[in-house]
Formats: structure tokens, sequence, C-alpha cells
């Protein structure tokens, strides 16, 4: 499990927000909570900078944000100066986080205080999951912790990636999973310009296979003592279909890989992932498969095209 969860915050509320759920998590696996303020060029040429107010200032709002969280996981704070995507693809690195927990935008998925690129550029060169928190999330895992967690397969080993992180989270936080296929119409699905492996062609399965195939992936977890449900429903639109049975199960938590068929291929850019990320109402866990960590290339963030989705 992880020893270190990284927070970046920027003074906002929306970004203080991703706090209650990486400390659930901190607490459930005995992990630290490294809060990270990041203080961008443009706060260079404040004459308050150089006088030191400006540091003090990050300082004294990091001790007011941590002050409420001392009778929880043990904390660190941490100021750093430069490009928001590098110092926290930095810091993550040389701190050794296992999880980066942070909020996003209303509209376009990301928090309110980077840039659109941010997000592809820190996804593009970290491995470890991230946890994103919908602006309009509405699960309070401070008043009863995770007890369900959703976790959207669709037959590619590259979307499996992420049965792991979840049933490492549902051990620590004594939650069940529910592993969910979306069988769709027969569609021929053809990748987009992702440098990823030839072999990510996913089989066309039935609702029986689809079964079959989930109970098999569940034994493993079983046999850990989890308990795991699968569910198998048709649906022409995975998003809505995945967003459907989160509100119905109900479900605390969505984990899902960052690669997949329809619309996983280029990470946090197709359709699938972008619109569960900007319509979910629980925390999203986002996993980047190991096959495509060495990936490179910019990853601009897509705003959803469809307003009335899920």
């Amino acid at each position: 499990m992880y020893r270190t969860i990284l927070v970046p915050l920027d003074g906002s509320p929306l970004a203080e927000h991703a706090l209650r759920f990486a400390r659930t998590i901190a607490q459930a696996s005995g992990a630290r909570l490294l809060l990270l303020r990041v203080t961008t060029s443009a706060d260079a040429t404040d004459p308050a900078h150089h006088s030191g107010k400006a540091p003090a200032d990050a300082e004294a709002y990091l001790a007011r944000v941590a002050s409420p969280l001392t009778a929880g996981p043990p904390i660190e704070t941490l100021i750093v100066s430069g490009q928001p995507a590098e110092r926290i693809v930095a810091e993550a690195q040389t701190h050794s986080v296992g999880l980066i927990a942070m909020s996003t935008h209303r509209r376009d998925g990301i928090a309110s205080w980077v840039q659109r690129s941010l997000a592809g550029e820190v996804f593009r060169q970290v491995a470890v999951p991230v946890l994103l928190i919908p602006a309009d999330c509405s699960a309070n895992w401070s008043e009863r912790w995770p007890s369900r967690i959703l976790v959207p397969l669709d037959g590619s080993d590259l979307a499996q990636e992420a049965i792991v992180p979840a049933t490492d989270l549902a051990r620590a936080l004594g939650a069940e999973l529910l592993l969910l296929y979306v069988v769709e119409p027969t569609i021929h699905h053809s990748l987009v310009s992702y440098p990823v492996p030839d072999a990510v062609a996913v089989p066309d399965l039935d609702a029986s296979d689809a079964e079959r195939y989930l109970h098999r992936l569940a034994a493993g977890s079983r046999a850990d003592g989890l308990i795991v449900s699968v569910k198998v429903i048709p649906g022409d639109d995975p998003a809505r279909t995945i967003l459907t049975v989160a509100r119905e199960a109900p479900v605390d938590m969505i984990a899902m890989a960052s690669h997949g068929r329809t619309g996983l291929e280029r990470l946090l850019m197709g359709a699938v992932a972008t619109r569960v990320v900007h319509r979910s109402t629980v925390p999203v866990l986002l996993v980047r498969p190991t096959a495509i960590h060495g990936a490179t290339g910019p990853l601009p963030l897509e705003a959803s095209s469809d307003s009335n989705s899920g």
C-alpha cells in the first residue's frame, strides 16, 4: 500500500476538497500526507515574493490547512517554486509518492489552479495512481468510509491493471469490489495515435462470456477474503452506463485504467474517461497501465463534448 500520498494545493477551497479523501486513505493504509504548494513564476515577479511575504503566506496557509488534520495520519508540508506540473512530478518522485489526490474543475476536469496542459503533463510522467475528486462530488468519507468500489473493465489487459490498486484500497478500507462489464453493440474500434503496444486488441464478448471473464478476474480477490460482485449490463454508451451503475449500486469510488477500448486510448482524452470524471459524484481513481508508462508526447486534456451525458 501507499507510504506517501501527495495532495497539491493552491489556496482554493476546491483544491482542499481532496484532503478529506486523501486523509481517509492515509488513515486506512498507514500513509503520511504530503501537502504541496507550488509557487509559480508569476509569484516570483511579485515584490512580496522577494520580501519574503509570499513564502511566509504559503507556509501560514499550509499550516492552517494541516491544523485540523493533526489528529489523523502524519502530515508534512512542502513549498516549492517553478512550473506546477514539473514540480508535482519531481516531488512525487523525490518523496516516493504512491498516490496523488487532487480536485477537478467542473468545466475541464482539472483543478482550478492549473493550466489545461498540467494534467496531461503530470499523468504522462508519473506511474502512480491518481485520485481525482470531481467538483460535484457528494461523497463524504469523513462520515462513512467507502464500502464499495466500482471497477469498469473491457476485456483488455490494460484495463485490468486497475484491479490491483482497487483491490489494495478495498482491503485497506474494508470495502467491496464491484466489477462491471458493459456489453456494447459490435463496433470496430480503431486505436488513435497514442503510442501503445500493438497487443491491445480486445475480443467482443457476449453477456455470458463477459460474466465468466469477470468471475475469473474476481477469483483472485475473493481468495484474499474480499467480497467481490460482478455485473454485466448492455449499453451503447459506456460512460453513461458506468455512471448509472455507480449511482444505483451505489458505490463510493470508481477505479479505472487510463487506457482501454471505446475512448480510453489516450489518457484522460477519451470520451469514456473524460465523461466519467466530469460527471461522477464520487472520487475516480485513475491508473496508468505499466505498458504505457514510458510513452511520451503531450496529452492535452479535452473537455467533454456532450454536456448532457451521464
